[in-house]
């Protein structure tokens, strides 16, 4: 699970999508399901959760659900590029879709190496690979 750090839970997974209304939370319910600990946000301006730098502070590793949403964090931190992960999960389920359960369950399995996004990593079908 997250951990400490001053007050605040670190969270392990930071999913980010565009309106925080199918995907990022799907993904943020299936990884507390696995008992990580998570959060959601979206990019565009009527996000649900919007994307802010605190959200992004406070996540170890953050996922994009697209390479737009990887730019998007890319822009609000700069510093932690390094961090983004893009799962190239298209902007095609509903929340809580069975297919999108299955697809989050088996990336929430791959070794974080091979998700760690690349700018340009674009047009790839399943997760962004070095």
């Amino acid at each position: 699970m997250g951990r400490l750090v001053g007050l605040e839970r670190m969270n392990e997974f930071l999913f980010v999508c565009s309106q925080n209304w199918q995907r990022s939370p799907t993904c943020e319910h299936v990884a507390r399901i696995q008992k990580c600990a998570a959060d959601s946000a979206g990019t565009d301006l009527g996000a649900v959760r919007p994307l802010t730098p605190e959200a992004i502070a406070r996540a170890e590793r953050l996922v994009a659900m697209e390479e737009v949403h990887a730019k998007a964090i890319a822009r609000m931190a700069p510093g932690r590029v390094q961090d983004i992960e893009c799962w190239n999960i298209p902007d095609d389920y509903s929340y809580c879709a069975d297919s999108l359960v299955s697809e989050i369950k088996r990336l929430l399995r791959e070794p974080r190496i091979s998700l760690i996004w690349r700018s340009g990593n674009v047009g790839r079908k399943g997760p962004s690979t070095v």
